[in-house]
């Protein structure tokens, strides 16, 4: 439903990136992590070459 593509399964987190026309503030890539109280943490990441903001 998102056109998310470059799915990455690591053991406790999921991440991927989203289409440059979908998400607003240039977020381009999403990570969903399992944290140890059994909750997930959501961290959007917006990422230009080689650099990341958070």
């Amino acid at each position: 439903m998102t056109g998310a593509k470059f799915v990455l399964a690591q053991p406790n987190a999921l991440s991927f990136q989203l289409p440059s026309n979908f998400a607003r503030n240039g977020i381009n890539r999403v990570r969903v992590e399992l944290n140890g109280q059994d909750l997930y943490d959501v961290t959007f990441l917006r990422c230009r070459g080689l650099k990341v903001y958070f």
